[in-house]
C-alpha cells in the first residue's frame, strides 16, 4: 500500500513537471515567432525616420515639421495598417506601390492579427519573409479566408502599431 501511494506521489509530481514543460515549450514557440516577425517589421518600421514625403511647405518651421509627421504617419497607417479599417481597398489608390490593399470578402474578429500577416505578406523589404514561419505558426482561426499568425496556444498574434 506503502509503495502505491509513492508510486502515485512520484507520477503525479512527473505530470506537473511535464505541464510545465510543455507550457515552456508553447512560450518559447511564441517568443520564436515573435522574433521572425520583428525581424522583418523592425526594418519596415524604421525606414519612416529617413522616408521622403512631400508637404507643401510654409514659412512656419514647426508648422513644417507637423505636416512632415502627418504625412509619415498616414504614409504608415497605408503601409502598416493594424486594423481593417485602415486597410484600403482595392479601388482606392491601388495603383500606388507600396501600399496595402484588403482583398477578403469579410473581415473577421481578427482582423488586426490578419493585417500583421498581410503585411508581411506583401512586404517589399523581404519578399521571402513567410518562407521562414513554419505551418503551425499560421492559421486562420476565424476561417474568413484571411491568415493570421499563430501563437503557442492557438491564439492570433494581433499587431498594434
Amino acid at each position: 500500500m506503502v509503495v502505491m501511494v509513492i508510486i502515485t506521489i512520484l507520477a503525479s509530481l512527473s505530470l506537473a513537471g511535464m505541464a510545465g514543460a510543455r507550457q515552456r515549450a508553447k512560450i518559447e514557440k511564441t517568443r520564436s515567432t515573435i522574433r521572425k516577425i520583428d525581424s522583418v517589421i523592425r526594418p519596415m518600421f524604421d525606414s519612416y525616420r529617413t522616408r521622403r514625403v512631400s508637404v507643401t511647405a510654409t514659412t512656419n518651421t514647426k508648422v513644417n515639421a507637423q505636416n512632415v509627421l502627418l504625412a509619415k504617419r498616414d504614409l504608415m497607417l497605408r503601409e502598416m495598417p493594424d486594423t481593417p479599417s485602415d486597410v484600403m481597398t482595392v479601388s482606392d489608390f491601388s495603383s500606388l506601390p507600396g501600399y496595402i490593399t484588403y482583398r477578403s470578402g469579410k473581415n473577421g474578429d481578427n482582423g488586426s492579427a490578419e493585417c500583421l500577416y498581410m503585411i508581411l505578406a506583401r512586404s517589399g523589404f523581404d519578399p521571402e519573409a513567410l518562407e521562414s514561419f513554419r505551418a503551425e505558426e499560421i492559421g486562420d482561426k476565424d476561417a474568413d479566408g484571411a491568415p493570421e499568425f499563430i501563437d503557442g496556444w492557438g491564439n492570433p498574434i494581433i499587431f498594434l502599431r
